[in-house]
């Protein structure tokens, strides 16, 4: 059995865990994104690889672990095409 999210939260690996996710989501996302829907393009890209890889690491443990791995991921990618948006604009 594995542990809730309530008590993964507490754990400094699970947040180190989700910093790879962040960074994961940007660097495949980065090929995707350009011109000012960079963030939304990001995202999407971030979103698909996301679903992806969690659909290949089934059965699902817990699926607000899963949810989370997304959501970090997807983060990744719009925050990476915030910064190409961004960087675009100046």
């Amino acid at each position: 059995m594995s542990r809730p999210l309530a008590e993964r939260v507490r754990d400094p690996f699970w947040w180190g865990e989700q910093a790879g996710h962040v960074f994961l989501g940007a660097v495949f996302a980065l090929p995707a994104v350009w011109g000012p829907q960079a963030p939304l393009t990001g995202a999407c890209a971030a979103f698909l690889f996301g679903s992806w890889r969690e659909w290949e690491q089934r059965p699902v443990e817990s699926w607000g672990d899963t949810v989370a791995d997304v959501v970090f991921t997807v983060a990744g990618g719009a925050l990476i095409g915030g910064i190409v948006a961004w960087a675009e604009w100046m």
